[in-house]
């Protein structure tokens, strides 16, 4: 089991923290694990299965075709497997899509897979990662947190997260958002 325990998982992660996990993460490879989680809050076994075809990078937007293999009759062990595609409008300008280009230009081959470790060495990764740069430790799913929280607060409504995270419960969406101390500028008359 990947040593994530100690993490708080409800801890949404601030622009500044991405910043110093960028700064901190060394290696291209470890440096673009973290910058996919954060961009799309996939869940670790969607982004260890990415290939080079799933991210097309385009100067005004990047998209993931992520899949997701669930289990749909627990006693039969049935799985099924569900695809979806995250269109991301951000430039091909931003310092972490010009990381992943350059990462992913890499691979002569379309459906290399672009992670060649496994699940437990990828959350070591940002277990690492976050204890050498902010003091304590995260893990994959404070990245999905922190992108359900964020796009709410932005304004996404729930049936948006849905499609957006994957899921078809709203209930599962809203574990992931968090309430945080946000500012408000109202006015009043007295």
């Amino acid at each position: 089991m990947p040593n994530y325990i100690n993490a708080d998982q409800t801890h949404i992660i601030t622009d500044q923290e991405m910043a110093a996990l960028y700064n901190h993460s060394g290696e291209l490879v470890k440096r673009c694990w973290i910058i996919i989680h954060w961009l799309t809050g996939a869940r670790p076994a969607e982004v260890i299965i990415l290939t080079k075809k799933d991210i097309t990078i385009e100067p005004e937007k990047t998209t993931f075709r992520l899949q997701t293999k669930k289990l749909g009759n627990r006693e039969k062990r049935e799985f099924y497997v569900h695809h979806r595609t995250l269109i991301l409008k951000i430039p091909s300008t931003d310092t972490y899509i010009k990381t992943l280009d350059s990462f992913t230009r890499r691979f002569h081959q379309d459906d290399t897979r672009l992670f060649s470790f496994t699940l437990k060495t990828g959350f070591n990764i940002i277990s690492k990662t976050s204890m050498d740069a902010l003091g304590f430790p995260l893990c994959p799913y404070n990245f999905r947190h922190s992108r359900m929280t964020t796009l709410f607060e932005k304004g996404m409504t729930i049936d948006e997260l849905k499609r957006f995270k994957g899921s078809h419960s709203d209930r599962s969406v809203r574990e992931y958002i968090h309430a945080r101390k946000v500012e408000y500028n109202v006015e009043t008359t007295i």
